[in-house]
């Protein structure tokens, strides 16, 4: 279901307004993603993970590293869906043999259980947001002869294809931008739900992302949740000059950039519950910053991440950059990020990200 009201042209596609709601709702999906079950060998055709589902044979699927290689992450269409009631878990048969091991593990360390194992996203929707395809602008780029190394004294070895194998095209996809003429005056508003967007994002222009909350202020009931957000060039879901946004279980995967990106300093009181960000990649497009990116982007800490996980990105998991005053649009002397408390941050997992598998705090601020 896709709905717009008064201040958008309804005719497809959707042409700018500054006030009105767009609404998305595709047909549920369960789970949004999960772990595997069982460590999956290099040549295997089935991986085994920890729960049923409702997927669809050829639908499409996401499979973390698990080592600090980001060329691990793998992607699959699904042949085969065999659910075995007695231990929970369900095998999926794979278009395609697995290229590396992918493990599902526990240990117990220091009388401490940790559960280890890779991350899978279901990646299909069946309300689908798809940016346009220039055939004459692809081109397969072959994977680098030697492993990216995020090391940052390392020599690089080569630029495209440092990551594996990928497909290069103009980077210039969809985009939605929820803006409306004025703050907080609640003229705006986007409820998207179990959708998938991909070939969204334009590369070398800020502000054109995949879907993109601007400069609203308070969007109370807003919310983009359970969708699948994929093969993007800029971002994922950019949070800029707004509040009390609702962004849960996403799923983010192959994204150039900042994935889940908080922009200015000023956003505050957002949760971010159980989003799965795989596969973030260096941009040289965007920011400097997206150079080295992170899945999660934070830069106020009066917000909410709870259970969230980022996995196989070629830098960082989660980045705390709180400035001293929010910058951009935004600009103000009255507030400091820097000294707020941070209001929720807890149950977020990093692994398999290659300069830092854990969370980066990059400046000190209050706890409490």
């Amino acid at each position: 279901y896709i709905g717009v009201s008064s201040g958008i042209n309804a005719e497809w596609p959707l042409r700018p307004g500054r006030n009105g709601t767009v609404e998305m709702h595709g047909k549920e999906v369960t789970p949004k993603w999960t772990e595997l079950g069982e460590t999956a060998e290099a040549g295997a055709t089935s991986i085994v993970i920890n729960t049923e589902t409702n997927w669809k044979v050829s639908d499409q699927i996401a499979l973390s590293s698990s080592s600090f290689a980001p060329e691990e992450n793998e992607e699959f269409l699904i042949t085969s869906i065999t659910y075995n009631s007695e231990s929970g878990k369900t095998t999926l048969g794979l278009n395609n043999p697995l290229k590396y091991r992918h493990i599902s593990l526990e240990q117990t360390i220091n009388g401490l259980k940790i559960k280890t194992a890779a991350k899978v996203g279901h990646l299909t929707r069946n309300v689908k947001m798809r940016g346009n395809v220039n055939e004459d602008h692809l081109e397969m780029v072959d994977a680098c002869p030697q492993t990216f190394d995020p090391d940052q004294f390392a020599t690089q070895t080569c630029y495209q294809g440092r990551y594996g194998a990928m497909m290069d095209s103009d980077q210039f996809g969809s985009q939605i931008m929820f803006h409306a003429a004025a703050m907080e005056t609640r003229e705006v508003h986007g409820r998207l739900e179990n959708a998938e967007f991909s070939w969204a994002g334009q590369a070398f222009r800020l502000g054109r992302y995949p879907i993109h909350f601007h400069m609203n202020g308070d969007v109370s009931g807003s919310y983009v949740k359970g969708c699948a957000i994929h093969h993007t060039f800029n971002r994922a879901v950019t949070v800029h000059g707004v509040n009390n946004l609702l962004v849960k279980d996403n799923v983010a995967f192959n994204n150039l950039g900042h994935a889940f990106f908080l922009e200015d300093g000023v956003e505050e009181d957002n949760v971010f519950d159980g989003n799965l960000a795989i596969f973030t990649q260096s941009s040289s497009s965007l920011l400097n910053v997206d150079v080295t990116p992170a899945s999660f982007w934070i830069v106020n800490p009066r917000n909410t991440f709870i259970n969230n996980v980022a996995a196989g990105s070629t830098h960082f998991g989660f980045w705390f950059n709180m400035p001293e005053h929010p910058g951009g649009p935004s600009a103000t002397n009255t507030i400091c990020p820097r000294n707020m408390g941070m209001k929720e941050f807890r149950g977020n997992e990093a692994h398999s990200c290659g300069r830092y598998g854990k969370i980066l705090l990059y400046l000190v601020f209050l706890l409490y």
